[in-house]
């Protein structure tokens, strides 16, 4: 028998129920001297007298003795493949039967108690088989064993925790070493996908029961642990669960490059569904670190937030830390490019002659433009002017966004930010035309009458060339007349050359150039450049 065990796992076979039947029940029989007469659709028909009789047989002679210890670890990979062949009740029962397989496999402290049956022992003894998650066991099946573990428990009509307790007192006791676990398990050349494996095996567990439940878990001798915990999704782990106790923990680097990237995607969709029932600010940087893996989440969020104000107020103060968004710069109104992500066509609210000659009934703006457009002391923007077709509108919300709007408008810097991302956005719309683009050139002219910001260096540059870029798709896409598409054309590059010139002003007679630049003065008839001021001179 266990010739045939080591052909079928080593081959990866998944075996069909019938067989796997037929081969637990004959190693039942090898354990216990005799056939299972009860509980036959059981993988342990009497799991107490099995597993006692299994460590007698182990240590049998005063040696140990592995042959059925490993029996034991190839039924159990048997049994782990097999999981797809069942659904329902008996999906819920065959992860019972691994887990308590898992148990003994592993040298876990602590007497069972006595009682016959699976579905009995495996209640009784529910917190001692915990354990089963940080016995040190070898195999090379470990992460395919978690990964059907991970699949059957997202699967199982009855959601079984694979670590959490259910008693109150000190609660989750096995969190911390579960983390220390997962950690010894994470090897730097380790495929990506046995990495997520275990990331998806923590966050389930989690997911399972709130937040709160872990509230003064990590007192000051465990926070001590965590210094040793060096993979960074384990890390982040901590912190999501941990609350204020780990606020001091500095977060780790994430690498948007990083070939775990679907391990991030996983905690960011673990860390989204926390912040939805905690109110402490200690979730909202996790949220904002891991904004760009949680594509689904935030989009939902972004979607909310424009008709609940809670939901608006949690994501202003997401966006206030440091986020990690790679397709926008991270501005002042950097969380109205998410939020009016979705509204493109909308009608003018008035008349727009100050900035094309397009007529109102022709034209449709994006909502953001829309605002960006409005004079200062415009306040009232109604949810109908966004139209109907993106779901119901917060009058409340909208105004909140307006103001913030507002705000972004009165520096030059905050409205140059916010202008160099969403260039590309109206850009990439197939319905770009004209009056987008002298909309834009209008916004870029404003900014250049505000108040020097000598920060607008280094995005000047950027709105110039994206502009320039989106002047030459709406020449491409020729939507309005040749006539407005020249007079928009020649808006555009008339205020790439204001920025151009803004620029090399700033970069001459900036603060911090000023004194570094030796200026040409004459002291005679003759050619301005025969004398020259020393350098620093003002």
């Amino acid at each position: 028998m266990r010739r045939m065990m080591q052909v079928l796992t080593k081959t990866g076979e998944q075996v069909s129920p019938e067989f796997l039947d037929l081969l637990r029940w004959r190693f039942e029989a090898l354990v216990m001297g005799e056939y299972p007469s009860t509980d036959s659709t059981s993988c342990l028909s009497i799991p107490y007298d099995f597993y006692m009789q299994m460590t007698a047989q182990a240590t049998m002679g005063g040696y140990y003795d592995d042959r059925y210890i490993s029996l034991q670890r190839d039924i159990t990979v048997l049994l782990a493949r097999n999981h797809s062949s069942f659904s329902g009740h008996k999906l819920t029962q065959r992860l019972k039967e691994m887990i308590i397989m898992l148990w003994m496999w592993g040298v876990v402290p602590g007497v069972p108690k006595r009682q016959q049956g699976m579905e009995e022992f495996f209640e009784a003894n529910r917190d001692l088989l915990n354990l089963w998650i940080i016995c040190h066991f070898e195999s090379p099946y470990t992460y395919e064993i978690f990964h059907c573990l991970a699949r059957a428990q997202a699967e199982a009509p009855n959601f079984i925790s694979f670590w959490r307790t259910r008693s109150g007192g000190d609660v989750n006791p096995l969190f911390l070493e579960v983390l220390l676990r997962m950690n010894r398990l994470v090897k730097s050349d380790m495929d990506p996908s046995e990495h997520f494996t275990l990331i998806n095996l923590l966050c389930q567990d989690i997911e399972l029961g709130p937040s709160e439940d872990f509230i003064g878990y990590f007192t000051k001798s465990r926070l001590e642990y965590l210094h040793f915990i060096q993979d960074p999704c384990l890390q982040l782990l901590a912190k999501a669960v941990g609350g204020s106790a780990v606020e001091s923990l500095h977060l780790p680097f994430i690498d948007v490059s990083s070939p775990w990237k679907e391990s991030y995607t996983r905690i960011a969709t673990c860390v989204f569904k926390l912040q939805e029932n905690v109110d402490a600010s200690y979730i909202l940087p996790l949220c904002a670190s891991l904004w760009n893996f949680a594509h689904e989440e935030t989009e939902h969020l972004s979607i909310r937030a424009i008709n609940e104000m809670n939901v608006l107020t949690r994501l202003e103060n997401i966006f206030q830390c440091d986020m990690l968004c790679p397709s926008h710069l991270n501005g002042d109104g950097h969380l109205l490019l998410h939020v009016f992500n979705k509204f493109r066509d909308c009608k003018p609210l008035e008349n727009m002659e100050v900035f094309t000659s397009v007529s109102k009934d022709d034209m449709v703006l994006d909502a953001l433009l829309m605002i960006l457009l409005l004079p200062e002391e415009y306040d009232d923007v109604s949810p109908e002017a966004l139209g109907q077709d993106y779901g119901p509108i917060d009058p409340r919300c909208l105004s909140r966004l307006v103001n913030i709007c507002k705000t972004v408008k009165r520096n030059q810097f905050t409205l140059l930010t916010l202008l160099a991302d969403f260039i590309p956005k109206l850009a990439g719309h197939h319905a770009l035309a004209a009056e987008d683009v002298e909309g834009i050139s209008f916004c870029i002219n404003k900014a250049l009458y505000l108040p020097r910001d000598q920060r607008s260096v280094t995005i000047i540059p950027i709105v110039t060339t994206r502009l320039l870029e989106c002047n030459d798709r709406m020449m491409d896409r020729n939507v309005r007349t040749m006539e407005e598409n020249l007079v928009a054309s020649n808006k555009a590059k008339a205020t790439a050359y204001a920025l151009k010139t803004l620029l090399a002003s700033n970069l001459i007679f900036g603060g911090q150039n000023r004194k570094l630049l030796s200026c040409a003065h004459t002291h005679t008839e003759g050619n301005p450049a025969s004398g020259w001021l020393s350098m620093n001179k003002d």
